[in-house]
């Protein structure tokens, strides 16, 4: 999907990526709410396990699942990532950043790869408190918000798909 003037995307070269509407599973950043916001995943508790950030895949509040579908751009493009210091990320800066943070080439400059890695490293400073004591989540928001996102991209070419001759 990341489509740039050397690296065509798939979906570009079929002629999909500017006519689909992408299905929309994310929680809003609302900019009134001085919380971290996780976007695309939500929190599991188990006492006897800890605390995970986990994709909700198909088990969605009311109104995640009403969400009406998106063009890729804004899709792709805005903010559904919000950490503990305001810092934001869109799909496309996740995604960016899983790719690449083991090596190759970095990030936008304006994206701070240092703070998603803290805020991945830290849960968003989140704490799950049991008979054991306080622990931080057992897991980042972000493997789980790329396979939200994965769920979500699978959700809109079914159809597509389902219609190829």
């Amino acid at each position: 999907m990341h489509n740039t003037k050397i690296s065509h995307a798939l979906l570009e070269q079929m002629g999909l990526l500017s006519t689909l509407h992408f299905v929309d599973t994310a929680q809003h950043i609302v900019p009134s709410n001085l919380l971290p916001n996780p976007g695309l995943v939500h929190f599991k508790l188990q006492a006897s396990v800890g605390a995970t950030f986990e994709a909700p895949i198909n088990d969605l509040s009311p109104p995640r699942v009403n969400q009406p579908p998106i063009p890729f751009q804004p899709w792709w493009n805005t903010p559904i990532l919000k950490g503990p210091t305001g810092a934001t990320w869109s799909r496309k800066d996740l995604v960016l950043y899983q790719t690449n943070k083991e090596g190759g080439a970095h990030l936008d400059p304006q994206v701070s790869d240092d703070e998603l890695r803290a805020v991945e490293r830290e849960s968003f400073g989140f704490r799950f408190t049991d008979h054991t004591g306080t622990t931080k989540f057992l897991n980042g928001p972000l493997l789980p918000s790329i396979r939200q996102m994965m769920f979500e991209v699978l959700s809109t070419l079914k159809p597509t798909i389902d219609n190829l001759p």
